[in-house]
C-alpha cells in the first residue's frame, strides 16, 4: 500500500509557516530523512519528491491568516483567536463559537499529522534500511500527531 503523499499544507504545518532557510527553493519528502528543502533542478530519486515551491508554500500561508487553529492548555478546545488585545491578552472562540478571553501565553501549536500508513511506512523503511537512520524513527514521530 502506498503512502498518502504530503501537500503544501502538510508542509506549512511542519515548517510553522516559515520557509526554511537552508538555501532551497523547493520543498521534498523523503521517507527517511522527512522534510528537506532542496533546489528546484534537482532530479527525483527513490525516496524523495516535491511538494511545493516557495510561491505555494507562501501561498497557503496566506491563505490561512485568520484560520489558525489552536489549544488551549489545560483544555481540550480548539479555539482560535478573534481579537489580540494589549497586554498579552486575547479573545478567542471554540467550535461552539463561545468566547473566552485568555493569555497569550496559554495557547499552544497544533501538531502537524501524520497517517497511520505514513507511520507504517517510515518503519517499514527504517527496518529495511537496518537502522541506519540519521534519528530514531520513534523520536522523530513524536512531533507528530497520528491521525
Amino acid at each position: 500500500m502506498e503512502s498518502p503523499r504530503k501537500t503544501v499544507s502538510d508542509a506549512v504545518d511542519y515548517f510553522d509557516g516559515v520557509w526554511p532557510d537552508e538555501g532551497g527553493d523547493v520543498i521534498c519528502f523523503d521517507y527517511g530523512r522527512g522534510w528537506v528543502s532542496w533546489l528546484a533542478d534537482w532530479e527525483s530519486c527513490f525516496n524523495f519528491y516535491q511538494v511545493c515551491t516557495r510561491e505555494e508554500f507562501e501561498a497557503e500561508v496566506e491563505r490561512r491568516k485568520g484560520e489558525e487553529v489552536f489549544g488551549l492548555v489545560g483544555s481540550s478546545d480548539l479555539v482560535k483567536v478573534v481579537y489580540e488585545g494589549r497586554g498579552g491578552i486575547v479573545c478567542v472562540a471554540n467550535e461552539d463559537n463561545d468566547i473566552f478571553v485568555v493569555k497569550k501565553e496559554d495557547l499552544r501549536k497544533r501538531k502537524p499529522t501524520i497517517s497511520k500508513a505514513e507511520v507504517d511506512a517510515i518503519k517499514a523503511y527504517h527496518a529495511w534500511m537496518k537502522g541506519r537512520f540519521v534519528v530514531d524513527p520513534d523520536e522523530y514521530l513524536e512531533q507528530f500527531e497520528v491521525k
